[in-house]
Order: C-alpha cells, then structure tokens, then sequence
C-alpha cells in the first residue's frame, strides 16, 4: 500500500466527516453515518481512525482551522503583501476552495459546531488555541507591513484584532442566516481600517495669531441688511456678535 493511496483513502473519510458534521452535527452524526457517506467498510474507516468518532471531530476542525493559519502564513510570506479587502476574501476562500463539494455555508455551520466542542474537549481545545495563537501571530505580521506602507489608521495591534473578529463574525453569521457577502464585507474593512488618500485628508487650518485678527478678543459682528418693501433701500440693519450683548432700553446706545 503506498502512501499516495493511503492519502487518498484519508482524504476520502475526511470529506465524508466533513459533510456529514457540517449536515447534522458533530452529536446527531455517528460513525455509521461517516463510514456510509465515505462508501468505504467501517474496517477501513477505523484503520485510520482507531480513535474513533472524537478523533474524527478533533481531525477535521483542527485540519480546516489550520488552513487559515496557513493561508495567512503563505500571505505575509509575499513580496508585496494584499490588501485589507483581498487578505480577507482569500483566507476565508481558503477554508473550502479546495474542496469542490464544500462552501462557506457547509464551512461556517462545521465552525460553529467545533465552537460548541471546546468545552467537552480539553484536547482539542488546546489544540485550537495553538492554532489560534499562529494566527493571531501571521496576521500581526501582515498588518505591520500595512501599516509600514501607511496602509492604516490605527495601530497594527488594532488593526490585526479588528481583522480577526470581522472574520469569525462572518463565519458565525454565515452558519446563522447564509448570504454572506465576504466581498463586501471586505471593501467595508478596508474603508474602516485603511488610510485615506492624501489628497482626500481633511486639511487643518493654520492658527493665526491674536495680534492678527482684525479685532482681537471679539467676533466679527454680521451685519444683515433687509430691504424695504418696495426694493428702495435698506430699511433695518441687523448686527449679531456672540460676545456681545444686546443693549437694555434706556441704556447707552438708546441715548
């Protein structure tokens, strides 16, 4: 038996999992499920998988959740890193491009069941949390080099947590309601977190100093003219300053 068959073989079983976890749950989906989905006998399922049901479980989401860290790994590694928007749309693509029976509905639905897992699992949630620190890791190292090429308005730090977030909400969003747009969602990120045009930046007015000012210490009062009725000139002047307060009837300016 040579380890191109039994790759395939292995390959076989982890895409019938997938299908079937994703489909039911990781608590409605046994063995026999897998095994018939796989169209394999159950001797050659437990062959690979002694283990069983919860060696299936920790197999297939530690493999998928790797993935991310992996596509992220591959994306900091570039010349000339992607965008907000395309880092994005590529690493959530990663979770199942290369799958042509999986979408991100069947992903996201197998993600949120691996979410209810950790609790009963202490080793696979160890295991997640490792690749969770690669991740976090990558991404860090990919939103420096943003912020290096005055991509960003905030730190690194906030950009890589907002990035994150964004992304695991997608996923949960995804899995609740479907019709996620990750393109979308993408070109919002990027407005949110990316530096605008230098010719789009508000300009700062220049300080001037008080000796410059026209009446230093007081507004310039607006004068407003309204006409008289019969468009001959001006009928009452009205003078407002903020600084100023109107006269009381009797005082000086009624004189």
């Amino acid at each position: 038996m040579t380890q191109a068959f039994r790759d395939k073989q292995q390959a076989r079983i982890y895409a019938a999992a997938t299908h079937c976890f994703a489909r039911a749950g990781f608590h409605a989906t046994s063995m026999d499920d897998v095994i018939r989905e796989a169209g394999m006998s159950s001797s050659t399922v437990y062959r690979y998988l002694p283990g069983g049901k919860q060696a299936l479980i920790c197999w297939v989401c530690t493999t998928r959740v790797g993935r991310l860290a992996s596509r992220l790994d591959q994306l900091r590694q570039e010349t000339e890193p992607p965008g907000i928007r395309d880092t994005l749309v590529s690493t959530l693509a990663g979770l199942y491009e290369d799958d042509p029976d999986a979408d991100f509905t069947m992903i996201a639905r197998l993600a949120v069941n691996a979410w209810a897992e950790l609790p009963r699992n202490p080793e696979f949630r160890e295991k997640l949390k490792g690749i969770f620190a690669d991740i976090r890791c990558h991404l860090l190292e990919l939103t420096t080099r943003w912020h290096e090429n005055e991509l960003l308005r905030i730190s690194p730090a906030e950009a890589s947590e907002i990035t994150l977030r964004t992304a695991l909400g997608l996923i949960a969003e995804e899995a609740l309601y479907g019709g996620v747009d990750i393109n979308a969602a993408g070109e919002a990120l990027q407005h949110l977190l990316e530096t605008p045009p230098r010719d789009k930046r508000p300009q700062k007015r220049p300080w001037r100093c008080r000796q410059d000012l026209p009446n230093p210490g007081r507004r310039t009062r607006d004068v407003s003219t309204v006409a008289t009725p019969n468009g001959h000139g001006p009928h009452h002047h009205y003078i407002t300053d903020s600084h100023a307060r109107p006269p009381e009837r009797g005082g000086p300016s009624a004189r």
